[in-house]
């Protein structure tokens, strides 16, 4: 029903009448030749004549709004003008004159760029400028014709500026500052009409006095969103707080409580309360996305109360909210609308945080200082680290884990006593603190019940201390060490030595005794770079048992890929001071990871954390495991005799038509469903593509997102694809790219990705939590 609502507003807004500078803006019944770009004005031009001039008040935001190449074409014949002279072109107006014309009606695109196909990475190759225009038809230009637009159009509804990317000009902010005093300026905005600048104000918000109120229509049952937008045009604002009155009506009370800003506060990934320390720089806009969580028996009525935003600094506004609630109780909380935004509330989700254990995982068990899961141990030592690790009866370790720690050529022994633990149904946590030769020493160990061992040291030095070296030794019996992989080199036989930086590996010798080749990263192209590097982890053992390591550290929790290419963990990198080892002995083969020489000032900290994961981490089934029969391929969906052949599960990936969009399937929810239950018919399983590593600049709440800052999307140079560079401009790392070949629904050219922040964040967790339960 709300599908095209766009489409709808920017329609309505073609029958309004113009006044003063601004245009009806729409889009054509089909969209145009992409290498045109995205935008266009139509012109009308009076009578034929040598040259026309026009005065386009484009009201353009971004950068660089004249290096681009302008085409304009008549448009009854397809012709294009020979002739554009600028006179004035910036962000606020585009004055030229073209020339020769007829009288008709022509097209003005002012950002053509050369269409990419296919996929992989997006440079966008926009038109430089045009020629200039020949010499003798400026030199006996004439007075030009007057020529006006009529219309502004965009190549898509997707694709428009309108009305939120349309700024207010210098002067009409200026002339808005003057007739309007407030020491804290607040914009509130619908849904639909999500803020998109971040450096400017819209022209639409000019029509808002300050104190104005916020009114809005919603369901029983729905998450309604809204925005208090604020903007700071002549001081910063410091951290930002907010307070929100109930909201009464004759009908009844929305508690004060039903309301979050997402901005402010939330839920983390682990399930814990959060608040987020917000301000708006000087010049700057800063939205603030509210939720009202509307219970299903909510009464008819019409509910006010009163928002108050304020600054640490004590400046304060005041907005009036109106909520009308009205009609039945909708479905889904309106999650299956996406103009509603409500959606916003997956970002607080606790899907999937209840303290049971996954089928068909137990429950975490623990004998003494034993913990046990399925089909695996981990004794922990006194110190906090693994004594023996044992998997589906084979004792992995061949003596315990060990983090040593060495100062004036002596080991630091670490003598702990633990201080808590606590036992749930899917972890076990323990606690120990330890104290000698001027460091004070903490362990924090997480087991959980699919076998994950997550272990963090936080050392501190009681006075000034030089450490020689701190490393994890992981010491695995002969009789598991018969595989190796990570630490930059591939699956393999355990290798006789090895030697290793973050890097990459500098020293190999094989099985046999002799030098075996490394390859080299070529730095210079990070999209050339062998896929080992850089890496974070290791798996050692056979298929039986092993152990997989992740090294980690305070100031980085997410994977090292040849997209993100994050700084390494601190501690264990040290400034390229650490680095790896394997010992390939006679009883047992040692991994060291070592971190080099530092020194401690008095007072100061140091975080080694490291993860184990103990394999298989189920009991092995193989002719489960090789029952499976994969289909992914093309088609995309598999024919009866494919399934007949013997196919069981069925991979839909993303640049499909019914999976257009990567990492983002709830536009095509329906459509997945409806072939989620045939194949079930069938005796199949579905699987569609989902990472955590990019987002879809399809996805309805891009805008909510961005007003996270970099929470979420890593920030950036931009670049990418036109729709990327055009609407988000800046601060941003573009990633994926796919030209599709197909139609898709509202005419999109492509799905443009954006990169997101590395690290656990609400987005990231709670929608793979979400479309796991999807």
């Amino acid at each position: 029903m709300h599908r095209h609502i766009l489409s709808l507003l920017l329609v309505i807004t073609s029958i309004l009448p113009l006044s003063g500078r601004d245009y009806p803006y729409g889009t054509p019944s089909e969209p145009w030749e992409e290498s045109f770009g995205n935008h266009r004005a139509v012109i009308n031009v009076p009578r034929s004549a040598e040259s026309a001039e026009v005065v386009f008040n484009w009201r353009r935001h971004g950068n660089g709004v004249a290096d681009h190449r302008f085409i304009i074409v008549e448009a009854s014949t397809g012709k294009q003008v020979p002739n554009i002279l600028r006179k004035r072109v910036d962000n606020e107006e585009c004055d030229i004159v073209f020339g020769p014309v007829k009288s008709g009606t022509y097209h003005f695109y002012y950002l053509p760029y050369n269409v990419q196909l296919g996929c992989g990475n997006c440079f966008c190759d926009y038109l430089k400028q045009e020629e200039a225009p020949d010499s003798r038809w400026v030199a006996n230009l004439p007075k030009p014709v007057s020529a006006r637009v009529v219309r502004v159009e965009s190549r898509t509804t997707f694709d428009s500026f309108y009305p939120m990317e349309l700024p207010a000009t210098a002067s009409e902010r200026k002339k808005y500052l003057s007739s309007q005093k407030a020491d804290m300026y607040v914009f509130p905005e619908d849904r639909i009409y999500p803020a998109r600048m971040r450096d400017e104000i819209p022209s639409r918000w000019l029509a808002i006095k300050q104190g104005e109120g916020f009114s809005g229509t919603a369901a029983p049952n729905e998450y309604y969103a809204f925005q208090a937008c604020i903007w700071a045009p002549e001081a910063p604002l410091g951290k930002l707080e907010y307070s929100i009155t109930d909201l009464r009506s004759a009908a009844g009370t929305i508690p004060a409580s039903a309301v979050t800003c997402i901005n402010l506060e939330g839920t983390d990934p682990a399930g814990k309360s959060v608040t987020f320390d917000v301000t708006v720089p000087k010049g700057t806009v800063q939205p603030l996305w509210f939720g009202v969580d509307i219970p299903e028996n909510q009464a008819c009525g019409v509910y006010n109360g009163t928002l108050t935003l304020s600054d640490d600094a004590g400046k304060e506004a005041v907005v009036p909210v109106t909520l009308t609630v009205e009609g039945a109780p909708i479905e889904d909380r309106g999650d299956n609308e996406p103009w509603r935004h409500s959606r916003l509330r997956w970002l607080n989700s606790t899907l999937g945080l209840e303290d049971i254990p996954t089928a068909p995982y137990s429950d975490v068990a623990v004998s003494g200082d034993t913990v046990s899961v399925l089909g695996r141990s981990v004794k922990l030592a006194g110190n906090g680290s693994a004594e023996q690790i044992e998997s589906w009866d084979w004792e992995v370790l061949d003596s315990p884990v060990r983090l040593v720690i060495v100062s004036g050529g002596k080991e630091i022994p670490i003598l702990a006593s633990e201080i808590s633990s606590k036992l749930g149904r899917s972890t076990y946590n323990r606690i120990y603190h330890a104290e000698n030769d001027g460091l004070e020493i903490t362990c924090n160990v997480t087991v959980e019940f699919d076998g994950w061992v997550d272990t963090k040291y936080t050392i501190r030095a009681q006075k000034k201390i030089d450490i020689d070296d701190i490393r994890l030794e992981i010491p695995v019996s002969k009789d598991v060490a018969k595989a190796f992989m990570g630490l930059g080199l591939h699956a393999q036989e355990i290798p006789q030595e090895f030697e290793g930086g973050w890097s990459g590996p500098v020293k190999v010798i094989d099985a046999s005794g002799k030098p075996a080749p490394i390859a080299k990263a070529q730095s210079d192209n990070p999209y050339v770079d062998d896929l080992l590097w850089p890496f974070d982890s290791f798996w050692i053992g056979r298929a039986e048992a092993g152990i997989q390591c992740e090294l980690r550290g305070s100031s980085y929790t997410g994977p090292l890929l040849n997209v993100y290419h994050p700084a390494y963990p601190l501690s264990w990198d040290n400034g390229g001071k650490g680095g790896f080892r394997i010992l390939n002995g006679e009883d047992d083969v040692t991994v060291v990871a070592y971190s080099g020489s530092r020194t401690l000032e008095a007072g100061a900290s140091v975080d080694y954390e490291y993860a184990l994961i103990v394999t298989p981490v189920k009991d092995l089934t193989p002719e489960a495991h090789f029952g499976d029969r994969y289909y992914h391929g093309s088609p995309v969906l598999p024919s009866d005799s494919d399934i007949d052949a013997g196919v069981t599960v069925v991979n839909i990936h993303h640049a499909t038509e019914m999976n257009p969009f990567i990492n983002y399937p709830y536009q095509m929810a329906q459509t997945l469903h409806g072939i989620a239950d045939d194949l079930h018919s069938k005796g199949c399983k579905l699987k569609i593509y989902y990472t955590v590593r990019e987002l879809s600049n399809a996805v309805p709440e891009i805008w909510a997102i961005r007003s996270l800052g970099h929470e979420i999307f890593r920030g950036g140079e931009g670049g990418g694809a036109a729709w990327l560079q055009e609407h988000l401009c800046s601060d941003y790392t573009h990633q994926w790219y796919h030209h599709f070949d197909f139609d898709v629904a509202d005419h999109h050219p492509s799905d443009a990705a954006v990169l997101m922040a590395e690290g656990p964040s609400r987005c990231s967790t709670t929608m793979s939590r979400v479309l796991h339960g999807w």
